[in-house]
């Protein structure tokens, strides 16, 4: 493709975009949909039992974090995640799972 040929297709491409933009906005409500029911009540969900033998375990996860509450966990040193586990661990009421304090 020649310069010329990309030019005008680089042309074509904006004029496109225009136009969908364009077409977007007539077809965008003027205000955002509300609300016209309440929000359901909140369900209990019960805990699942554990397997047995299930506490101590570890299982690998990937959660995501306020960056400083991170920052804040991992500044307590080596075990944070130890600590982090316990703290969870405690909030929930399933106590220290059998395991000596640090």
């Amino acid at each position: 493709m020649d310069q010329e040929s990309r030019k005008q297709a680089d042309r074509d491409i904006r004029d496109a975009m225009a136009r969908l933009l364009v077409a977007a906005r007539k077809t965008a409500p003027s205000s955002p949909p509300q609300a016209t029911s309440t929000p359901p009540a909140p369900v209990e969900i019960a805990a699942p039992v554990p397997e047995p033998g299930a506490a101590g375990r570890k299982v690998p996860v990937s959660i995501r974090l306020d960056a400083d509450l991170l920052a804040a966990l991992r500044g307590t040193g080596q075990g944070w995640q130890s600590r982090a586990n316990a703290m969870l661990r405690a909030a929930m009421g399933l106590g220290d799972g059998g395991k000596k304090a640090e």
